[in-house]
């Protein structure tokens, strides 16, 4: 999502979950709980929903400064994956992602 972030730091991804061991593990990977509480998409419905029935779910949003919209960036990609990779215990090597995420 573009929102009003610098460029010059470390995106900023937020998310949320259904389910308590889920949402420890997302916090191990350093993720914002969101706080938005306007109109929502299907998506978050879905996850309201999943929650309810003890489904558990993660959702995640990267921030990327509105300013630098490039037709091939690759920078968010990259830092979910990052995000995942935590979350996951994954062995993705971040050699794999090189050239990538730059700008």
């Amino acid at each position: 999502m573009y929102d009003m972030v610098p460029h010059t730091r470390p995106l900023i991804v937020t998310g949320g979950t259904a389910g308590e061991k889920a949402a420890e593990e997302l916090k191990k990977t350093g993720v914002s709980s969101s706080s938005y509480e306007g109109p929502t998409t299907i998506c978050s419905l879905i996850t309201q929903e999943a929650g309810k029935m003890d489904i558990e779910t993660v959702s995640l949003m990267v921030r990327l400064p509105q300013y630098t919209q490039l037709e091939k960036d690759y920078t968010g990609q990259v830092r979910l994956l990052e995000v995942l990779r935590g979350f996951y215990g994954s062995r993705l090597m971040k050699k794999s992602c090189a050239g990538h995420g730059s700008r």
